[in-house]
């Protein structure tokens, strides 16, 4: 499960800065979102330009509306995302990025004889971004897919989104046989720290 992601502006970093641009010239300087992204809030995208030619930053909610009153569906597994109505469309014709400075999760630790939840912050060593699979609906929603916690998650938690490495962004954008064979890979090894 992703619940909770951090998409933080940093002028050291050139992955953000073109974004930041990109943002910038379609909603005007200072419009990118940024900080810690809860469910519902806007948030930064990325995905095919009207042309399908190159990638465009858009900014979306977070969450498709459920058929449930007032709930929001913010992650598709990976496992089914290719066949559940939710988000079958979205799989063959909308599928995006959603780029991040490292996503959270919790987990339930022994801390002097009490059981306590702690936070933690996991990003790609050595890289400051974590770009998450991710599909959008006509309505400007997006979902991050998520899939089973390999062996550098498992501990924490045992779901994590569906990492893209930077090589393939414009594979899972474009390409329909790799974004489909991609749905089964195992996301590469993450590290983490308490936050």
């Amino acid at each position: 499960m992703c619940g909770r992601y951090a998409f933080f502006s940093d002028e050291e970093n050139i992955e953000i800065r073109r974004i930041a641009e990109m943002v910038g010239k379609k909603y005007g300087e200072g419009s990118m979102p940024d900080g810690e992204i809860f469910p519902s809030d806007k948030a930064v995208v990325l995905l095919s330009d009207d042309n399908k030619k190159i990638i465009d930053a858009e900014i979306m909610n977070w969450g498709y509306a459920s058929i449930k009153q007032n709930t929001l569906v913010i992650n598709a597994r990976a496992e089914t995302a290719d066949s559940i109505n939710m988000f079958a469309k979205s799989m063959e014709l909308y599928r995006c990025i959603v780029p991040s400075t490292g996503f959270y999760e919790w987990a339930k630790e022994e801390k002097d004889g009490e059981s306590v939840k702690s936070k933690y912050l996991f990003n790609l060593e050595g890289q400051g971004m974590v770009y998450m699979a991710g599909l959008y609906n006509k309505d400007k929603k997006f979902a991050i897919i998520t899939t089973k916690a390999n062996d550098s998650m498992e501990k924490i938690h045992n779901r994590m989104p569906l990492i893209i490495q930077k090589k393939y962004l414009r594979d899972w954008i474009f390409d329909n046989e790799f974004a489909y064979r991609y749905l089964k890979e195992t996301p590469p090894g993450i590290i983490y720290r308490a936050v």
